[in-house]
């Protein structure tokens, strides 16, 4: 029987190339969020443990330059053309995506049982305003009324 070295071993295992991430996990004391780098197909956790879908994801992107802390996550899609940073900020997720060269990006497949539920507008980062606000729906409703001309 013949023995392989070691050294032949450890080069055979680091000539694999692995085309897949480990699931990432970010979490807070208010929820977590687990995710797949590749599609950002996201689900949230909250603390009594109920999951719930965010986002279904999309195609698979190359993923390189991963870092990943107890809150936070940084990696490239497609070899550098786009820079993300996913953040939980206490109930919040921050998505920030910067692109090299002007294009169109899918990057969120919302489940339909959760359209309508909320409202994306994106101001600055983009804000996410749950539709039974009564703070945005008061604010939204007194803006509308004053946007009305009226004759003097």
């Amino acid at each position: 029987m013949k023995k392989i070295s070691s050294s032949f071993f450890a080069l055979a295992l680091s000539a694999i190339s692995f085309s897949s991430h480990a699931d990432i996990t970010l979490e807070n004391e208010k929820w977590k969020v687990t995710f797949e780098a590749e599609t950002l197909n996201l689900k949230g956790q909250q603390p009594n443990g109920k999951i719930f879908q965010i986002s279904s994801g999309t195609s698979k992107h190359t993923v390189s330059n991963l870092r990943t802390a107890k809150n936070k996550a940084t990696w490239n899609w497609d070899n550098n053309q786009y820079k993300i940073t996913a953040q939980i900020e206490n109930k919040d997720l921050l998505l920030s995506i910067t692109a090299t060269k002007p294009g169109t990006l899918e990057i969120l497949n919302q489940p339909k049982e959760n359209w309508g539920r909320g409202l994306i507008f994106p101001i600055s980062e983009g804000s996410y305003i749950s539709t039974n606000s009564k703070v945005w729906e008061d604010f939204y409703l007194q803006a509308f009324l004053n946007s009305i001309p009226r004759k003097t």
